[in-house]
């Protein structure tokens, strides 16, 4: 049975259309919030990646490297933005230039307060499980009640009002459940839960959000997944045609998409005056 990612199965389940165009590496030219905070999260992510993989085989961590390593995931990912021909709106520009500051200002202080407790043992950091469509475990840990798989989350803000908005995102997220049975299948051991450690970097704050895994919950929601990946590679096969949902907009807003489908009507050409495409690889 072939498996698909988290973030594909997720978006399929939105809608198959989107999934299809992200596939092909379509994007909106002009850069937004949402695609702002996921430069931000990837380049947070390259330096506590950094940090824990030094953890991982013993090695003096140097805030100083890791919050570099940040910084130029950040700029690299700008780079490849702009080569491509993406642009940012005269009112975002701050906050675009802002993004290598911001991710390598959070590397440090997250280096400067683990939530991690001392007790817990690193098992694996950036773990690509190819068979459960080469998703990444954050971290693996032995912990005193079992193992726990870790994600890391970073938002620029959060009011601490929209907190339990957010914990219940998480807590029946297609990433806990996904994470939990890839590692599982991996180490061939129970994982006792998932954690997620939210990071907001203004004004700085660590939430660290445990959910426990229930193994009936996680087998139906294997069963499910099951239909799921069988229908994504029917259509990835030609075996049925690509589908469109009937909600185009989200908690985040309109669906990215909504411009190529209902104004371009799909034409590449006509695409591209409002949407680029990413370089594969």
């Amino acid at each position: 049975m072939k498996r698909y990612s988290p973030s594909a199965t997720e978006t399929w389940m939105t809608c198959p259309l989107k999934r299809h165009l992200h596939a092909q590496g379509w994007q909106r030219r002009r850069l937004g919030k949402r695609e702002m905070g996921g430069i931000l999260g990837t380049a947070f992510a390259a330096g506590v990646t950094t940090w824990k993989s030094s953890q991982l085989v013993g090695i003096p961590t140097d805030p100083y490297i890791c919050a570099n390593v940040a910084w130029g995931s950040a700029k690299s990912q700008m780079a490849e933005m702009e080569q491509i021909g993406a642009t940012v709106g005269e009112y975002d520009r701050a906050q675009y230039e802002a993004i290598a500051r911001r991710a390598s200002d959070g590397v440090r202080r997250i280096m400067t307060q683990d939530p991690l407790p001392p007790d817990w043992t690193i098992l694996d950091v950036e773990r690509i499980l190819p068979e459960w469509g080469n998703c990444r475990i954050d971290l693996g840990a032995e912990t005193p009640l079992g193992v726990v798989v870790v994600d890391w989350k970073c938002k620029l803000s959060l009011d601490q009002k929209w907190l339990p908005k957010e914990m219940d995102r998480y807590r029946l997220s297609e990433q806990r459940f996904h994470y939990s049975a890839a590692y599982e299948d991996f180490l061939h051991r129970s994982v006792y839960a998932f954690y997620i450690v939210l990071v907001v970097l203004e004004p700085f704050k660590v939430h660290v959000l445990p959910f426990v895994n229930d193994p009936e919950t996680l087998a139906m929601w294997m069963q499910a997944r099951r239909r799921t990946w069988a229908d994504m590679e029917a259509e990835e096969n030609g075996e049925r045609q690509v589908g469109i949902a009937a909600k185009h907009w989200d908690e985040f807003g309109p669906c990215e998409f909504q411009g190529a489908c209902f104004e371009s009507h799909l034409d590449p050409h006509l695409m591209q005056h409002a949407y680029t495409v990413r370089k594969s690889g």
